[in-house]
């Protein structure tokens, strides 16, 4: 008898066509977010209260993230990030972030 359907090789399916590498997948996947809620529940709990306080600045972080997603890289429009409004070019200054060099 066959299963009804053709599975790749090395691959073997049940009756409803859905293969063991799809349960192994979705297994991980399911333990994986357990354990993340689990280990964040914490933060998690807390979301709507609070900003991350580190020392990597996460507001901007987020700023230059979205700005450097939002606009066309390497034109002039992209360097004009405005944070030290009004001076010009701020992306370009290597000590936006604080780092030393």
């Amino acid at each position: 008898m066959t299963d009804g359907g053709a599975a790749a090789p090395g691959v073997r399916g049940n009756r409803r066509g859905v293969t063991v590498n799809g349960w192994r997948i979705a297994a991980c996947l399911g333990i994986y977010v357990l354990a993340s809620v689990v280990m964040g529940r914490e933060v998690l709990a807390h979301l709507s209260e609070s900003i991350a306080n580190d020392a990597g600045d996460p507001l901007l972080t987020t700023a230059i993230l979205h700005w450097v997603a939002t606009h066309v890289p390497y034109t002039d429009a992209w360097y004009q990030l405005p944070i030290f409004h009004p001076s010009r070019d701020t992306l370009t200054d290597r000590n936006v972030r604080g780092s030393r060099g």
